[in-house]
């Protein structure tokens, strides 16, 4: 188990904070195969709350999110995307209402995979929960990792990203948006990244890990 704190201020007005969550199941890192990630006991302040989901693929065929639940309420899908080209590692963002204390976070995918990993952010203040832009880079041979794509939000919104590589045991460095997690999802199944940042208005430029491990996929929402 990991865990570290983070404090969001300044968005839309507002202020937005909480822990940020990175486990695995029974406090380990290491799933191992199956198609249902449970995250137990987990909690966050809201009134909204982010969620970013990474897991790694297995015999490289495309698993996508059949359900995501937070205590049992449907956590919406702001962007997904994974295994279309590098059928190795998927990543999703969520987002839902309310407080949560000790609940249990489950993500249900299309098929059997191997570790995942969470990362939970608490939000005061989001205005809109339709996205004012999303994108991805999903590489299997290609080493850029940047979102150059992405729209801005406006002054008062926010940018959530989030980064899946399966070769990356050592830490990445996020430009242009602050990095709120950063682990190897799968010690025992080998290195696979999960990586996930956050930007207040308007970036300075593109939202980039710089990973330089493929397959990879990095996944990116605006909100206002």
């Amino acid at each position: 188990m990991s865990l570290q704190n983070t404090q969001l201020v300044g968005f839309g007005g507002g202020s937005a904070g909480g822990a940020v969550t990175f486990i695995g199941l029974d406090g380990t890192t290491n799933f191992g195969v199956n198609n249902v990630k449970t995250f137990s006991g987990q909690s966050s302040a809201g009134p909204i709350t982010v969620l970013g989901l990474t897991w790694v693929l297995q015999a490289s065929s495309v698993r996508t999110i059949t359900s995501w639940t937070f205590d049992g309420n449907d956590i919406t899908i702001l962007v997904e995307a994974g295994g279309t080209t590098n059928g190795e590692v998927g990543c999703a963002i969520g987002i839902i209402t309310g407080s949560f204390s000790s609940k249990d976070v489950v993500a249900t995918l299309s098929g059997s995979s191997g570790g995942a990993g969470l990362t939970i952010l608490s939000f005061a203040d989001i205005v809109s929960f339709t996205p004012v832009d999303t994108d991805f880079n999903d590489a299997a041979f290609g080493a850029t990792n940047a979102l150059a794509s992405l729209t801005n939000p406006s002054a008062n919104g926010v940018t959530l990203t989030l980064h899946a590589n399966e070769t990356n045991s050592s830490a990445g460095t996020w430009t242009n948006v602050t990095e709120t997690s950063d682990e190897d999802i799968d010690v025992g199944g080998g290195p696979h990244r999960h990586s996930m940042a956050y930007g207040l208005g308007v970036l300075a430029g593109d939202a980039d890990p710089n990973f330089s491990a493929v397959p990879h996929i990095t996944a990116g929402v605006s909100l206002d």
